[in-house]
């Protein structure tokens, strides 16, 4: 990463890094979420020259302050990719669900 799209940061950034500051932000969330409350996050793993990971790995930082019920994933045909001009590709989504109930 050349800078941290959650604070505009320049300093060079990790892609770890970047995860560990999601997980941060999402904790805070937790605080402000009623108990038994919902979170649910919509992500994907991109295809370029390889395919990313992104939406698990996001899914497994996440788990870590949140409680991970289930998935729903969310299929698009070529019509509705909206990302057909970029380099990058992706033909479904995960919306990943948690709720605010104590950890396993």
């Amino acid at each position: 990463w050349n800078m941290s799209p959650l604070t505009n940061d320049t300093t060079p950034q990790t892609y770890d890094e970047y995860l560990s500051e999601l997980q941060t932000i999402f904790a805070k969330l937790r605080r402000i979420v009623k108990v038994g409350g919902y979170i649910v996050i919509v992500a994907a793993n991109f295809k370029s020259t390889f395919a990313t990971t992104f939406a698990w790995d996001l899914c497994r930082a996440i788990s870590s302050v949140l409680r991970f019920e289930h998935e729903i994933v969310v299929c698009w045909d070529d019509a509705d990719n909206e990302v057909e001009s970029s380099e990058y590709e992706y033909f479904q989504s995960y919306c990943l669900v948690f709720s605010n109930l104590a950890l396993d």
